[in-house]
């Protein structure tokens, strides 16, 4: 189970380092991350929003708003999907609009809180890394995962799970 105080205590560090103009993410829906099982979490690089302020979590609710959803979502959807599902054969997972709904039943966190565009740098996000290092670390663990899948590019996140107690995988 996921400690709502401590996820709202780790959004009001990253508020502090941040102030308003940052990317909320992490869980979209609480109740039913709690009940899904395994439990995902997907860490990205930056959100693709140069907004100010921006609740990716409300975003995840229904991508399918932004017409350019599947350039970041499709993959993320069909394999959360069939790893949940237990789904072996890639032919079998519906189409990815169909089973959008399932980022409600996993995780996503940015390494850079603030938004970016299409392409990421990616020594800016490993500069972001560093400099948040050990709140990043601590937000994963209040999320308490059963799979990570890292596609920031940043290896030392790697590196640092697996010298914790989290196991993680690339």
């Amino acid at each position: 189970m996921v400690d709502i105080t401590k996820l709202k205590e780790n959004k009001v560090k990253f508020q502090d380092i941040y102030g308003i103009s940052h990317c909320i993410d992490g869980i979209t829906d609480i109740d039913i991350f709690n009940k899904t099982e395994p439990k995902i979490l997907w860490v990205l690089k930056e959100p693709n929003d140069t907004s100010l302020s921006w609740n990716q979590r409300d975003f995840h609710k229904d991508v399918s708003i932004y017409r350019d959803w599947k350039r970041t979502y499709k993959l993320i959807i069909k394999i959360s999907y069939a790893i949940i599902n237990k789904i072996y054969n890639w032919e079998d997972v519906p189409n990815e609009y169909d089973i959008r709904k399932i980022l409600h039943n996993i995780a996503l966190i940015n390494i850079k809180k603030i938004g970016g565009n299409s392409s990421a740098n990616d020594t800016i996000i490993r500069n972001y890394f560093y400099r948040d290092e050990d709140l990043l670390i601590e937000q994963i663990k209040v999320i308490n995962p059963n799979i990570i899948i890292n596609c920031s590019r940043v290896f030392d996140l790697f590196m640092k799970l697996n010298n914790s107690e989290i196991k993680s995988i690339l």
